[in-house]
């Protein structure tokens, strides 16, 4: 699959995904690359996402049943694919973005990691997407927001 912008394959834990590749975006030494792309793509928050997937595991291991998780801004959907492809119990992974271009990678790179079985890819506002899932027996198990800044508008719709 080919994309309207530079790409370029990355490993990261168990997975290998297509990112933007953020050269191409970063002009002068003080541009923040990640910011420019057209689907957002962070590699120094790596240990982050180390991190959200025990986070997770844990979490599946304390309810004792699979799990339903959700990331309503995924850029380029690492993350989602991360938590499909190493977290035991994940029964279905939302990925959500605004961007057509970035529901549409982060689908490519659930395909590519053979988990399209179990990946939902959205491309709607995420706060709609949220109260779209907000009803009794229909809300997510886990719910990880992170956006590209602060995360308050999402969280009234995250925790519903």
């Amino acid at each position: 699959m080919s994309f309207d912008f530079p790409t370029e394959t990355i490993k990261e834990g168990r997975v290998k995904v297509v990112v933007p590749k953020l050269a191409a975006y970063k002009k002068k030494p003080s541009d923040y690359a990640p910011s420019k792309a057209p689907v957002f793509y962070n590699p120094t928050m790596e240990l982050n996402r180390d991190l959200a997937v025990l986070a997770l595991q844990t979490h599946q291991k304390l309810l004792g049943r699979e799990v339903s998780v959700c990331e309503p801004l995924t850029g380029c959907g690492l993350r989602g694919a991360r938590f499909a492809v190493e977290v035991e119990g994940v029964r279905r992974v939302f990925l959500n973005d605004i961007k057509p271009e970035a529901a549409r990678l982060a689908g490519f790179n659930a395909e590519l990691n053979n988990v399209e079985d179990r990946v939902e890819v959205a491309n709607e506002d995420a706060n709609l997407f949220l109260s779209r899932n907000a009803a009794p027996r229909k809300r997510f198990d886990y719910v990880d927001v992170d956006p590209f800044g602060p995360p308050v508008p999402y969280l009234d719709s995250a925790i519903r």
